[in-house]
């Protein structure tokens, strides 16, 4: 039976392996293209670079700052919004909506609040008061990285304090704990495991974003590691510095990871149905007040004023006349192409992935599966701009390929590969752990077992994954960095190119535009997750 087993785990993981090998071979490429130019500098002058370093030093520190705010925020709010079932449900609702919209619609939205002309600065303006806040370099980046980052932290601590049992509130209330004594004795022990990983995936993905950088930042003192790797390539072209700085931004990431993995608490977002649905036991200790109320009341307008001004002031004279743009129509349809064809490989990828790696976990070869994990997060930590700009000259170079879609489709399925993996491990292991025996008795293997056994468990999280899929590539606006506008556009160029053009309405209406299909996208899962409880 060993000799047998050991036969069947060969031809299983072929699949796995040759998505880990493209990985790699990815990986690789990367460098090889940035280091393939030659250039008259040696790693000495880099080491030395004044600007190099600069460019890291804002990086981590922007990022740390993100993170740190948007947990020890997350913190109050997540214990504000558990006093409140009504404001709790809206907020999960409302959260669901801002994880799933791109991060130019979201800076946009910034703008149009607190910018130079936004709202406040406008009722600033009525009540003769002078509005100082800059949006744009530092402060602009802190502030949208926490906007985009809090309610994922508050869904992740709000979690984590509904673990805690009826049994348990009831033993907290016959104690007779005060606030303090029960948050040290009892509620920290459960938000400790979250606030770690939760802070170090809030700092990898501030150190990773691009968009925003791109529209609020920029400028000598506020560039990134992504912004700079982008600027040397297309303006310089300074090839080894850019190689230099994707190594240190890879390296950091990934130790971080590394490290929240070895501890094996990752945090997953999960939809949790039943959790919100049944009536808990609430304590003396988080009975509602007035307090707690304006907290929500000031985070609701917090959230809901971007979405809102992207709304409002999108509706203008300038809105019939992009929908009237044969420029704007190409744009549209250039982008639903890719991201239709980048979220159906993304996923396939994933599926091709967990269907191997599941079977190393479960046949305990724990080295091979942890093997498996640390490869698919490689392309997580790879700086986007090198990834794109370096598959783009390595494919046109060798394959010669003439029209832009396969390349674009082919690029963004891999960088969404690894967050389609981490949607789908969990349901994919535990389909395999319930139904594995059923199929070794029936001898049901390979497409048969997905197609007639797992698939009808796993469609909806297989949906999830596309549509989220989708709804990144949709408004990923990497690919500005291989095309021109005229060459081939798309929808984030088109906004981005009004933007920067200082075109404020026809921007507020593109985003507007883009946020009514970002919300098609959000309706469609959400009517599936219905389905899935019934």
């Amino acid at each position: 039976m060993v000799v047998s087993t050991n036969s069947m785990v060969k031809p299983i993981l072929l699949p796995g392996i040759t998505i880990c090998s493209l990985m790699l071979s990815i990986v690789f490429s990367v460098f090889f293209v940035l280091l393939s130019h030659p250039e008259d500098v040696s790693l000495r002058n880099i080491i030395i670079n004044t600007y190099l370093w600069k460019v890291i030093k804002f990086t981590f520190f922007q990022a740390f700052l993100s993170a740190l705010l948007s947990v020890l925020i997350a913190l109050l709010l997540s214990k504000s919004y558990f006093r409140n079932n009504f404001f709790c449900n809206i907020f999960l609702k409302l959260s669901s909506t801002i994880f799933v919209l791109p991060t130019t619609i979201i800076t946009i939205g910034m703008l149009m609040v607190y910018g130079r002309s936004g709202w406040i600065s406008q009722f600033f303006n009525i009540i003769k008061f002078e509005y100082s806040f800059n949006p744009y370099g530092f402060n602009g980046v802190i502030l949208t990285n926490v906007f985009i980052n809090l309610p994922f932290a508050i869904q992740l601590l709000l979690r984590s304090i509904r673990i805690i049992s009826s049994d348990q509130w009831k033993i907290i209330d016959q104690l007779g704990m005060r606030h303090l004594e029960y948050f040290i004795r009892v509620e920290w022990y459960y938000l400790k495991r979250q606030i770690v990983p939760v802070f170090i995936l809030i700092f990898v993905l501030s150190f990773s974003n691009f968009s925003i950088i791109l529209i609020v930042g920029g400028g000598p003192s506020s560039t990134t590691i992504e912004l700079a790797i982008y600027q040397m390539i297309n303006f310089g072209p300074n090839y080894f510095q850019a190689a230099f700085l994707t190594f240190v931004q890879m390296m950091c990431c990934l130790l971080l990871i590394t490290f929240v993995q070895k501890v094996n608490i990752f945090p997953m977002i999960e939809n949790d149905y039943e959790e919100l649905s049944h009536n808990r036991y609430c304590s003396h200790i988080y009975h509602d007040s007035i307090v707690n109320k304006i907290i929500i009341l000031i985070s609701i307008v917090f959230f809901i004023s971007p979405l809102s001004a992207i709304i409002l002031d999108g509706i203008n004279v300038e809105l019939f006349k992009i929908l009237k743009d044969p420029y704007f129509w190409e744009s549209f349809w250039n982008s639903a192409v890719i991201a239709i064809g980048s979220s159906s490989l993304c996923t396939l990828f994933a599926i091709i992935f967990l269907w191997s790696s599941r079977e190393l976990y479960f046949q305990k070869m724990f080295f091979l599966y942890r093997s498996f994990k640390m490869i698919s997060m490689t392309l997580i930590v790879l700086p986007n701009t090198s990834l794109v700009i370096s598959l783009s000259h390595l494919l046109n170079d060798f394959l010669i390929i003439r029209s832009p879609y396969p390349l674009i489709i082919f690029i963004n399925a891999l960088m969404f590969v690894p967050y389609s993996i981490k949607m789908l491990e969990i349901p994919m292991n535990d389909t395999f752990q319930y139904y594995n025996n059923l199929c070794l008795s029936l001898k049901i293997t390979g497409l048969n077992r997905f197609f007639v056994i797992e698939y009808d468990k796993l469609s909806y999280d297989i949906k999830k994954s596309f549509v989220l899929s989708c709804a990144f590539s949709f408004g990923d606006i990497s690919t500005l960095t291989i095309f021109e506008e005229n060459q081939f556009p798309t929808l984030p160029y088109y906004l981005y190119d009004h933007l920067n053009h200082y075109c404020v309405k026809e921007a507020s209406s593109t985003s507007l535009l883009m946020l009514f299909f970002y919300m098609i996208l959000f309706l469609s899962l959400r009517k599936s997750f219905q389905k899935k409880y019934d």
